[in-house]
């Protein structure tokens, strides 16, 4: 059975006492936010508030509290009131789940195995405390976060329940194959609140849509694309050319499903109406075009709504 364990305050807590490295002011403020945040990990944190509680003054708890945010133990936001002045910061607590952390006092890096990616400022010096579950939080977040409506939903600076279901399929240990629905799931999702002029109201609708593309992956393999949807010669050419397996196959499979394709002269016609749909099929799939295209003397021409987007004729 998978190790698990509960992801709230409790263990926040005891988390954040056993960082090792953090200046004492550094750690009493975090003490005090994963205390206002409760199980979900989420408060608003006034300077002068943390002040009075930490008992430091004003302009330290400013600098703690960037130093925290550029460590990757917190995410924040600056939300405004009603009648348009600043507010408190909104503020998550994004401790790490593992033991293992990236980018501790080493240069700026990410997480060579995941292709996560750890985004900072500093340029030479990169001390976070993110694990791959913080590093994932953060990619999602740059993805959705946009199309939250804010302060309505202020809480959603948390991706609580994300991480907790992530970690409920199998406890402690990390699955990078989840982890990448996730990510597919989160693009997918972004395109469908754009298309409907629609806000993200919950983190619900991300895992949600990452189920709905998990659901056939359980039974796809390389060889059974052909199987698939969409039974266009060129576009089993794609797929094979692609050498996707598993999740990414799924993911190139469901974007070229969207599209039609004719041959004409030297040209090989693909069209979507989703110019979302083009920019991501294009992309996974560019490197097994520019191959095609050299074995065949064929051009790839992605079209959306009757105009050559990308081609794969040389340059």
């Amino acid at each position: 059975m998978p190790r698990k364990f509960k992801l709230d305050r409790a263990w926040r807590s005891e988390k954040a006492n056993n960082i090792v490295g953090l200046l004492p002011s550094e750690k009493n403020v975090l003490h005090r936010l994963v205390y206002r945040g409760g199980d979900r990990g989420f408060c608003f944190a006034s300077y002068q508030r943390l002040a009075t509680d930490t008992g430091l003054d004003r302009r330290t708890v400013q600098r703690t509290f960037q130093s925290l945010k550029r460590k990757m133990l917190i995410r924040t936001k600056q939300l405004k009131r009603p009648n348009g002045t600043l507010g408190p910061n909104a503020c998550a607590i994004t401790l790490a789940v593992e033991d293992r952390v990236y980018g501790h006092g080493v240069p700026n890096q990410g997480d060579t195995e995941s292709g996560l990616k750890i985004k900072s400022k500093n340029k030479t010096k990169s001390e976070t405390y993110a694990d791959r579950y913080c590093l994932l939080e953060h990619e999602l977040f740059d993805i959705l976060g946009g199309l939250i409506e804010w302060p309505k939903n202020k809480e959603l600076l948390s991706l609580h329940e994300v991480t907790k279901w992530l970690q409920s399929q199998n406890g402690l240990q990390w699955d990078q194959e989840k982890a990448n629905s996730l990510l597919s799931a989160a693009q997918t999702l972004r395109a469908k609140l754009l298309q409907n002029s629609e806000k993200l109201t919950s983190w619900t609708a991300l895992i949600r849509e990452t189920e709905l593309l998990r659901a056939p992956a359980r039974k796809l393999t390389h060889a059974a694309a052909s199987a698939l949807p969409n039974d266009n010669e060129w576009i089993q050419r794609i797929l094979a050319a692609s050498g996707f397996d598993g999740d990414q196959l799924l993911k190139l499979q469901r974007y070229l499903s969207e599209f039609s394709c004719r041959e004409e002269g030297e040209s090989i016609i693909l069209e979507a109406n989703s110019r979302h749909a083009v920019d991501e099929a294009y992309g996974l799939c560019r490197k097994a075009l520019n191959a095609l295209t050299t074995e065949t003397e064929k051009v790839f021409e992605f079209v959306c709504k009757g105009s050559v987007v990308y081609s794969s004729a040389p340059k």
